[in-house]
């Protein structure tokens, strides 16, 4: 196998593993965006393809964060299984968009913080001055939410249609609302 087909093909952006893409970090091909995944986009952050905005998983979108196919304008967003009142942009600038986003699945772990353990395992560490420590999800939101202020999980517990079980399910934190 030739070296194009790994690194992508004729893109003048960076990072694409796609081919003929404008932009940078495609996945898909013929992006004018970067951070596609989709092909054939006018926009960043596409899971769908032929979309002339910005972080659809449709396709054929006219919009920002649609999910549809042919839409010009965003849609409502469920949360919890319920329609929420809310577009993905209402969402993503809300307070408890802002708190949760703040888990962290990676972490950068310098050589002084290592454990001796985490020194044998990750023998890497001598060449990059410490290791990428990875956790799942849950791990992640539960180590967040111990760091957390009671205002900050608050807003979480804002969100609409909160439901105490499908948060648990997801990220393994019980919120004591019962």
């Amino acid at each position: 196998m030739q070296d194009y087909y790994l690194k992508g093909y004729k893109n003048s952006g960076y990072d694409n593993t796609g081919s003929l893409n404008a932009g940078d970090g495609n996945s898909g091909d013929y992006n004018n965006g970067s951070y596609n995944s989709g092909h054939r986009n006018y926009g960043s952050y596409n899971s769908g393809d032929f979309n002339l905005g910005d972080s659809n998983s449709g396709d054929w979108n006219l919009c920002n964060g649609g999910s549809g196919v042919f839409c010009t304008f965003s849609q409502e967003i469920y949360i919890f299984d319920q329609p929420s009142g809310l577009t993905l942009k209402n969402w993503r600038e809300s307070e408890g968009y802002r708190v949760l986003s703040r888990a962290r699945t990676t972490r950068w772990v310098p050589r002084m913080l290592m454990s001796l353990q985490e020194r044998v395992s990750h023998p890497e560490y001598k060449l990059y001055g410490g290791y990428l420590k990875s956790q799942n999800l849950k791990d992640a939101c539960a180590e967040l939410w111990e760091q957390l202020s009671e205002d900050e999980k608050n807003a979480v517990c804002a969100i609409p249609n909160f439901n105490e079980d499908i948060f648990n399910k997801i990220t393994g934190i019980c919120t004591a609302l019962k």
